[in-house]
Order: C-alpha cells, then structure tokens, then sequence
C-alpha cells in the first residue's frame, strides 16, 4: 500500500493480512481464510468478501505491528514462486465464476484464464530455478 500516506488512517482495499483484526461475528458471517490459497493470496481473498458483505477494511496509523516481510518465503524460495503463481491462478478461477457477464465476454475471460495457466508455470520456472541453484552454491 504506498500509493498513500501512512500517517493517516483510512478505508483501504486490502491491508496486509498479517495485520488484520476483526470481530468472531465477522468471521462467522464471511467465513475463514480460504485454505485452497496456502500462504498467498487468502488475505485478498477474505477482504475481497469482506467488501462484497457491504464491509470496510480500515488502515490504522496508530497501530503498531511488526511484520517480518519474507521470513516464512525466504526459507523454501523455490517453492514459495510455484505456490504464489499458483495461488494467482486460483484466485482468478475463483473470482471469474461470480462475474456477471453475457456468455461471450465470460467465454473470452476463460479461455484467457486457461491460456493464464500455463504462462504462469512457464513465468515460474525461471524464478523457481534460480533461487534453486542460489541456494544449492551459496
């Protein structure tokens, strides 16, 4: 989120999930993280439902959290590329059955999402491999 000011709180799309706080009765009402994702993508998930419940999600200046950005990432790098450009995946497929659309656009969409699949395997193998050989040298 540094497109804004972080001195100031606001209603934000999606804060980062290892910051969020919310009531039992929310969770009941949304559901839980969805576990399909793994480690990726189930916080923009749960706050893309939030939202569509009618829901705010809210950045607070004032809190103060720290978060080791990548410590659960770095230590299986290979896998955590395959998971991630996994997790894109699913979360498109997920997304794209609620579209409101005619059948042609909804037809378009798919067949890019499935053409979407591939270009992120191939896109993740690159990636995948040299933090693979980094490891395997360093």
């Amino acid at each position: 989120m540094g497109e804004f000011d972080h001195t100031f709180s606001r209603s934000v799309e999606q804060p980062m999930g290892a910051a969020m706080l919310l009531s039992r009765n929310r969770i009941d009402e949304i559901g839980m993280l969805d576990e399909t994702f793994g480690i990726f993508l189930n916080d923009v998930d749960f706050c893309r439902r939030l939202l569509e419940a009618g829901y705010l999600n809210y950045y607070c200046a004032e809190a103060v959290i720290e978060h080791f950005t990548g410590g659960s990432v770095s230590r299986q790098k290979p896998k955590m590329v395959w998971l991630s450009h996994l997790s894109v995946f699913r979360y498109f497929q997920k997304w794209e059955k609620r579209r409101h659309a005619s059948w042609p656009v909804k037809t378009a969409y798919r067949l890019a999402l499935y053409l979407a699949g591939p270009a992120l395997v191939l896109s993740a193998m690159p990636r995948s491999l040299y933090h693979l050989l980094r490891r395997l040298f360093t």
